[in-house]
């Protein structure tokens, strides 16, 4: 778990690093050259980030016990009526 996770991180740092990288110099060069300039490599980690922490939202609701809190999802879930008047697009205000 925490390998895919690092790994999408690892990606996601890597290729929206604002030290030199051409998207950085040139925003506007992802769109004549996605691939070139890491555009695509970005979508498809923020992507893959995105499509973890919602399995694993789900997977800790799930079997979700608010007498044993695992981790920090537990901790949300049983927070989560703190966010009851929520109007944000997602049903999960965290990953807005």
């Amino acid at each position: 778990m925490f390998q895919v996770l690092g790994d999408y991180a690892k990606r996601g740092i890597v290729g929206s690093d604002s030290t030199g990288r051409l998207i950085a110099i040139w925003p506007w060069i992802r769109f004549m050259f996605p691939n070139l300039s890491g555009f695509n490599e970005l979508v498809d980690s923020k992507k893959g980030l995105e499509d973890f922490v919602r399995d694993s939202y789900y997977r800790h609701q799930k079997d979700f016990d608010p007498e044993v809190l695992r981790d920090i999802t537990d901790f949300y879930l049983q927070k989560k009526d703190l966010f009851e008047g929520w109007t944000g697009k997602t049903e999960y205000p965290f990953l807005e």
